[in-house]
């Protein structure tokens, strides 16, 4: 999915932490607990009988159903409209050599883009559907959440995802670091760097202990 992903918009992904912080991959995000992307000045709140992962070595949310199959993936492009995504939506976008994304009933209003999602070609599962919102940025980020649900539970989850999505909102983007306000001292203190060389006959390591008040 990670790929598919990728194809339909071919741009930066969705990086989400929570604010004042960021994401660390790995970690679970329960309901209630607040996501920020500095990046697209995007914030939300992880819903009731969901819980957010971003799995490592990718860059996309990956939200979760705790009570069934379904999952939502969350992503980003720096800026773009909604009217021209609905046409893009709409005449389909080609994600590889075999499957696309063709926008089922695509309609704007107020200030989402949303559609049933058909994906074509390829094997696709029948038992599930897709399920496709966009917001955009008065700054111009548009956010996309991207659902794949049991088709049993379709027309009651799509109300989870779009309250998710309408619940959002944008402030202006920042791309400070993440580490301005980093105690390095208090991060570092009482820890351990090991430095690993490995050479054709066998390997050396060194290694450094840190004191707690930042000497070694």
């Amino acid at each position: 999915m990670t790929k598919l992903l990728f194809f339909l918009l071919s741009v930066p992904l969705l990086v989400i932490g929570q604010r004042g912080e960021r994401l660390q991959p790995g970690k679970m995000y329960e309901p209630g607990d607040s996501l920020y992307a500095p990046h697209f000045g995007f914030s939300a709140i992880v819903p009731t009988g969901w819980s957010g992962l971003l799995p490592r070595d990718t860059e996309v949310f990956l939200l979760s159903s705790q009570y069934s199959p379904a999952e939502v993936y969350v992503f980003g492009r720096e800026e773009g409209n909604l009217p021209e995504m609905k046409s893009k939506w709409e005449a389909g976008v080609k994600l590889d050599d075999k499957i696309g994304l063709k926008a089922k009933t695509a309609a704007i209003k107020d200030g989402s883009l949303s559609t049933e999602a058909v994906l074509t070609g390829g094997q696709n599962d029948k038992s599930k559907r897709g399920y496709a919102v966009a917001r955009c940025s008065e700054f111009g980020p548009c956010i996309t959440f991207l659902a794949v649900i049991p088709a049993s539970q379709y027309d009651k989850l799509i109300k989870d995802v779009d309250a998710f999505a309408g619940g959002a909102f944008f402030s202006k983007p920042s791309d400070a670091s993440p580490y301005a306000n980093l105690d390095w001292k208090k991060f570092l203190g009482g820890k351990t760097l090991i430095a690993l060389t490995l050479m054709e006959k066998g390997s050396k390591e060194s290694r450094v202990e840190l004191c707690k008040d930042g000497t070694f």
